[in-house]
């Protein structure tokens, strides 16, 4: 029996699906009587438009969309840290709250949605926190700190999310679970304020997970942070 005269096409079996092949799911579509469970791969129908809210007041709820396709159960994750006041709850993808910080640039934010199998798909969108007062300044951190990396996992490069009380000279290092220094990146200048962000090309990094170090040197000193990332292939 050739396959183009099938009349009964089942299938079944967890996470076993048709390919998400527009040819084949044609294909399968014309078979009056089919069974088990199709997909398409997971991914984003839509993009998040990048976000401005006022200082200290409460912002519209921001739902952020939702993935079409893939393995269920889906869920959600976004990255890096929000800035203060702002909340995020992973089971509704919403965003909510009040912001009570200024940010001197906007943020950049990963939002990723991944399926049962480990599929992921995810959008890139920033975030800005300004002053309804014009004449209002604004506030800078109260210290050196390092709010990790995103994405992470990553291919190729990630960027580290700093925030500077003060204008530093910033060194990052790399190092492998045995201690080895593997990368070394040259100086970055960054002006004092939030989110600053630092490109970090990891393509030729062997899959695995590493230590980074951040050292600032700036006019009250050195001051170093450090954290770790997940390379994959």
């Amino acid at each position: 029996m050739q396959l183009d005269s099938l009349e009964t096409f089942y299938f079944s079996g967890q996470s076993l699906c048709a390919p998400a092949d527009d040819e084949f799911q044609m294909w399968l579509n014309r078979i009056p009587n089919h069974s088990g469970p199709t997909c398409i791969a997971l991914h984003f129908a839509i993009d998040i438009p990048d976000q401005s809210f006022p200082r200290t007041l409460p912002i519209t709820p921001l739902i952020l969309p939702e993935a079409q396709g893939g393995i269920s159960p889906i869920t959600y994750t976004l990255t890096p840290i929000l800035p203060d006041g702002l909340v995020y709850d992973s089971s509704t993808r919403t965003i909510s709250g009040a912001p009570t910080m200024v940010t001197s640039t906007p943020i950049p934010y990963a939002f990723k949605a991944i399926d049962s199998t480990g599929e992921t798909d995810s959008l890139v969108f920033s975030i800005e926190v300004f002053s309804p007062v014009a004449s209002e300044q604004l506030e800078l951190p109260e210290s050196f700190m390092v709010h990790g990396n995103y994405p992470n996992p990553f291919l190729k490069s990630t960027h580290l999310v700093i925030d500077l009380p003060w204008s530093a000279t910033l060194n990052v290092e790399v190092f492998d679970v045995m201690g080895r220094r593997v990368l070394s990146q040259p100086p970055v200048d960054l002006t004092a304020g939030w989110g600053r962000s630092i490109r970090l090309e990891g393509a030729a990094l062997p899959s695995g997970l590493y230590l980074y170090r951040i050292r600032a040197n700036s006019l009250v000193g050195i001051q170093r942070q450090a954290g770790r990332f997940l390379r994959v292939r």
